[in-house]
């Protein structure tokens, strides 16, 4: 019987050493785009100082690099081309730049992605992929020395991929990010200053893992940048709900302008209001409640949740 390791490791030792020592393709997104999705500056801070701890495999990530050798072989089979893996490489004038593509093709990159939702995704053989790939996959050109890129995409409905081919490289949108990436690094990675902390997840964790535990006395703060920090948070919360409650009246409009169809259509998109199948659904504590199971197996199935922070604000009156 084998055993599996704790963590699947995308990159051997000497790659993630290699990888390290530069800003790589996915380290662009969370740099420029500033999306909660890709992580942010913080965390690319962390991992190029030694500073980040792995992340637990998710089953997006799982998924990924499942598919990935997948992808890779039907795009063989389709288009004819041989495709290798190279490993992370570094731009032979611009050390900074650096990638480990999901594959090399005679002139072109591969880049292989598996997204759980593929609205934003175009057609097969279209070039309408999501905007926020540029960065990742024009920083991965620039490493590899190339001009254009496939991207490619499992399609499972259609048991095929969808490709996205002859991507053209972009030499001002690169060198407008190397600017702003070299002089991030410089600042951030050379003199080691942390970047401010960001909207992401990554972060929020971050600061649970690094303050576990509250203690019992308040630090008072009446500083100028604190007051500003709280007239921002109250405003966002504020914003918050004018917004949430926009977006359900929108959405209601729309419903009801759908009313029996299927959805709506024109130049600027689509809107659907689908059908769901019924499904099953089990209901395990109404089971175990019938069966009446005596105080041992309780004990034996129970466990204590490990606590954790909550953050609440309570911001007097004009304060904000």
């Amino acid at each position: 019987m084998t055993t599996e390791p704790d963590k699947f490791e995308p990159f051997t030792p000497e790659q993630a050493e290699v990888r390290r020592g530069g800003l790589c393709a996915s380290d662009i997104p969370q740099l420029v785009l500033h999306n909660p999705r890709f992580g942010g500056p913080h965390r690319v801070w962390r991992d190029k100082t030694g500073r980040l701890e792995r992340d637990p495999d998710t089953v997006d990530s799982l998924y990924g690099h499942a598919f990935e050798s997948g992808v890779r072989m039907l795009y063989e089979i389709r288009t004819g081309q041989q495709v290798s893996v190279p490993g992370t490489l570094v731009h032979p004038e611009l050390p900074l730049v650096r990638a480990t593509p999901d594959g090399l093709l005679a002139a072109k990159t591969l880049q292989i992605k598996c997204p759980r939702h593929k609205d934003d995704w175009g057609e097969d053989g279209t070039q309408d992929i999501p905007t926020e790939y540029w960065p990742q996959i024009t920083w991965e050109m620039a490493a590899a020395g190339k001009r254009r890129c496939d991207m490619a995409i499992p399609d499972e409905y259609a048991r095929t991929i969808r490709i996205y081919p002859d991507l053209v490289f972009d030499e001002d949108l690169f060198r407008e990010m190397y600017e702003y990436c070299a002089a991030w690094w410089e600042r951030h990675v050379v003199r080691d200053v942390p970047p401010p902390v960001d909207a992401t997840k990554d972060v929020t964790e971050w600061l649970r893992r690094r303050h576990p535990r509250a203690g019992g006395t308040m630090l008072e703060d009446d500083s100028a940048e604190t007051a500003r920090l709280v007239r921002q948070y109250a405003e966002a919360t504020e914003a918050e709900k004018r917004a949430t409650a926009a977006k359900a009246a929108a959405r209601n409009a729309l419903m009801a302008r759908i009313g029996d169809h299927r959805g709506l259509v024109g130049s600027w998109g689509k809107v659907t209001y689908a059908n769901v199948s019924n499904r099953l659904v089990t209901d395990w504590e109404a089971i175990a409640r019938s069966l009446d199971p005596p105080e041992q197996v309780i004990q034996q199935h129970t466990a204590v949740r490990p606590g954790h922070r909550r953050f609440d604000a309570r911001i007097a009156k004009g304060a904000a």
